[in-house]
């Protein structure tokens, strides 16, 4: 390694102009970067269940819905039916827009005489006086097709329905601007504004993605000036700070030029990525200036260029070895991430570990070659900086006599916590809701509760079912099944509306024979009379509901929640009770989004938890290959699961329901966190091939690698740190959860790893 080092400074001009080359290309790579991130594309890529769902969406309806409500004392009233009418043909010609559900266009079944008549409510209301429209406004409050979804209950609230158009390559951030243009309608048409709710899924992910450029804009910048200051008031100067930053800098540039060169679209979860590798870059940058100004604290040579170079060389050295070991370990956490079985993942994973070893080898190469062109450094503990490397002295000193005198209070106290942290990861249960990523006072939040206390859930899942042969879905049997269905469905815990030629059948039957004793007709003659008298009448959009060659139905759940699990739950029960009541020939398929992502839930939460077990082992592997011992590799990993049990413990102890991104904090929490294990493993394990004694390369490791371990940490938590200010729940957790996690490493780093030692460690 030592040659390596020694050919970088020989060469420094050479890799200078080579770093400027690097440097444009990736510029001009990243400035090509789309931000786009289609939710199929992201998470569903080409799985069958998702493009089956693309084909149905297209022949029946799509479930990508933006909800728009407002009150309205009189929504029946000329004035609101105005403004509502105008509105509706201004968004229906947006072209992301398939059609729009609204009280303009809503169908009012009634009977007369036995003639079956269909006519809009708006037709109805303009015909009618102020007190039949009351009556109107009641009847259509009570109304199954549009009372719930169109109008609330108390009749004093309306909504409209646009559904987009079925396109599995647009990307979500097109949201915003599609919800805009009907917020701009609306408003044109003269309603209100501030008085407009809009929510769904769409709207949720339009606040994700508006959240998500905060983090680029304010969030990245903030943890570059953080870092910059943390690196300057830890060593009292600016050129460790300077150089770290340049070459952080250079990190983000390189390795976001590469992520754009392999996919041009970056999707919303690449707002992290620069700040993460600024991180790191910074964590190897304070190791390698850290130990250049221990170095220089035992000069070695004649003259000062002699001995820097020689500090320059011992230091990179030193470090480089074992950050080789930290970025390896890093490396293999983050592209473990690869494995969850979703393109987005795949695709982070691989930036993050490129990413990683893009910072290492710029650290390694271009942080010598800056060394060298700088003036000699007054020694560590010079300058302003003296008091803070006093206290830090003696929080060491602390930490290396409670390890040496009380070794046995030490690991029993880390077994006691370790054991209630166990417990806390049983409690966990995950589940994931795109609202509730966001805060409770985010007006999506906020829009969302208000909806839900007036209206029925804007979540659908679509059961759908289909026979062997054109025309069965409406034979005897199979009706009667359906009926049953449609039925046992609505009654599932958390659906709150099922609609379907059931409820369509039903309202029919009422218009024309409302005294009528039975439901509706069983049989195959009369259920066809009455889909005949329905478009004869003027009926629509039958084409929702029931497929032409008659081999089709399909059942809309409205659902309570969001959540992508309970999503899946209730398609589980759907597809459970179809396999009771329907006859042989006749199946169901359940699809809807958040369905997919719920089904989907479980194999993303596997391969997530496979990273996790393939990133630990290989890190196991590759500390026993540092450590050039078996049982000191394997040990080491004790206290490498103290920060991740800390993490999971927690959630599990004290949170009803976790997010199931929040295995992607886990992960970057051992990648990163296993890193102080190595640097005093590895020092220590230098110390002993000296001679030294146990207690002694104790000693001296906490001296040399314990002072750069708690100042990565600093660096660490404090680049994490501004993550907390975000609205949104993942980057809020970074925030949060990661500084918790690397405190809790520093803690096992500095106690728990050198108690192993003086344990176990044989003379």
């Amino acid at each position: 390694m030592r040659r390596y080092f020694e050919w970088v400074l020989s060469h420094r001009a050479a890799l200078l102009a080579l770093c400027l080359v690097i440097t444009a290309v990736a510029g001009w790579s990243a400035s090509r970067a789309v931000v786009a991130s289609s939710v199929g594309k992201l998470f569903l890529g080409e799985s069958p269940k998702y493009l089956a769902h693309l084909a149905l969406a297209d022949d029946f309806a799509n479930d990508e819905i933006i909800v728009v409500a407002w009150e309205d004392d009189a929504p029946l009233s000329d004035a609101s039916l105005d403004r509502l009418e105008a509105a509706v043909s201004v968004i229906e010609t947006q072209p992301e827009i398939e059609g729009v559900a609204s009280l303009v266009g809503a169908q009012r079944i009634r009977g007369d005489g036995g003639t079956l008549w269909v006519e809009s409510w708006a037709d109805a209301a303009r015909d009618a006086d102020d007190a039949g429209d009351a009556a109107l406004l009641e009847e259509l409050s009570r109304d199954p097709l549009a009372g719930g979804l169109l109008v609330s209950a108390d009749g004093r609230a309306s909504a409209l329905v646009a559904e987009m158009t079925s396109d599995p390559d647009r990307a979500s951030e097109t949201v915003p601007e599609i919800i805009g243009g009907i917020t701009d309608a609306m408003v044109d048409a003269g309603f209100d504004a501030g008085a407009l709710r809009i929510v769904g899924m769409q709207a949720q992910l339009g606040a994700v993605l508006s959240l998500t450029m905060d983090i680029l804009l304010r969030v990245f910048p903030l943890v570059c000036f953080l870092m910059l200051g943390a690196v300057w008031l830890l060593f009292g100067r600016l050129w460790p700070a300077a150089v770290s930053t340049s070459l952080a800098l250079l990190g983000v540039v390189w390795t976001m030029g590469l992520a754009v060169h392999l996919d041009p679209e970056v999707n919303v979860l690449f707002a992290i990525v620069p700040a993460v590798i600024l991180i790191v870059s910074f964590s190897d940058m304070v190791h390698l200036c850290s130990a250049y100004l221990l170095e220089l604290e035992h000069p070695e040579g004649s003259s000062e260029e002699e001995r820097k170079r020689a500090a320059i060389l011992a230091a990179a050295e030193d470090v480089g070895r074992a950050c080789l070991y930290t970025s390896a370990t890093t490396f293999v956490g983050f592209l473990s991430l690869a494995l969850v079985p979703t393109p987005v993942f795949r695709h982070l994973g691989i930036v993050l570990g490129c990413g990683v070893a893009i910072a290492l080898l710029q650290a390694m190469t271009l942080g010598p070659v800056l060394f060298s062109f700088l003036p000699t450094p007054e020694p560590l503990r010079a300058g302003t900086t003296g008091r803070v490397h006093r206290w830090l002295d003696g929080f060491l000193a602390w930490c290396e006599r409670a390890v040496l005198r009380r070794t046995k209070a030490v690991l029993a106290v880390s077994t006691v916590v370790t054991a209630a942290l166990i417990w806390g990861t049983l409690q966990l249960h995950v589940e994931t809701d795109f609202s509730a990523r966001l805060d409770d006072d985010h007006p999506v939040r906020v829009d969302q509760r208000w909806f839900l206390e007036r209206f029925e859930g804007s979540n659908i899942l679509d059961v759908y079912v289909e026979a062997d042969e054109d025309g069965r879905v409406l034979d005897d049997d199979a009706w009667a099944g359906i009926v049953a269905l449609h039925d046992r469905v609505e009654g599932i815990e958390g659906v709150d509306d099922a609609s379907s030629l059931v409820e369509l059948m039903e309202v029919v039957q009422d218009a024309i024979v409302p005294e009528s004793p039975a439901r509706m007709p069983m049989e195959r003659a009369g259920l066809a009379q009455y889909l005949l008298l329905f478009e004869g009448g003027g009926g629509e959009n039958l084409d929702q509901l029931l497929d032409f060659p008659r081999r089709r139905l399909r059942i809309a759940l409205r659902l309570e929640g969001e959540g992508f699990r309970e999503s899946a739950e209730v398609a589980a029960q759907a597809r459970s009770i179809a396999a009771e009541v329907l006859p042989a020939g006749v199946s169901v398929t359940t699809t809807g989004m958040t369905y997919l992502l719920g089904d989907w839930l479980d194999d993303i939460l596997r391969g997530q938890r496979n990273s996790l077990i393939v990133s630990f082992l290989v890190i196991a592997m590759m500390m026993v290959r540092a450590l050039r011992s078996a049982r000191m590799g394997l040990g080491s990993m004790v206290p490498n699961l103290l920060p991740l049990l800390a993490y999971v413990g927690w959630l599990g102890a004290t949170w009803d329901q976790v997010d199931s991104d929040f295995l992607i904090v886990a992960v970057l929490a051992l990648g990163i966190g296993v890193d102080d294990t190595i640097h005093f493993l590895v020092r220590y394990r230098l110390e002993r091939e000296k001679g030294h004694t146990k207690d002694e390369a104790i000693r001296r490791t906490f001296s040399f690698a314990g002072r750069a371990i708690v100042m990565t940490t600093v660096i660490l938590v404090m680049g994490f740190g501004p993550f907390a200010s975000t609205g949104y729940l993942t980057t809020h957790m970074l925030g949060v959860y990661v500084p918790v996690c690397l405190m809790v490493a520093v803690v096992a780093d500095l106690l728990l790893v050198p108690a192993m030692l003086v344990a176990f460690d044989r003379e």
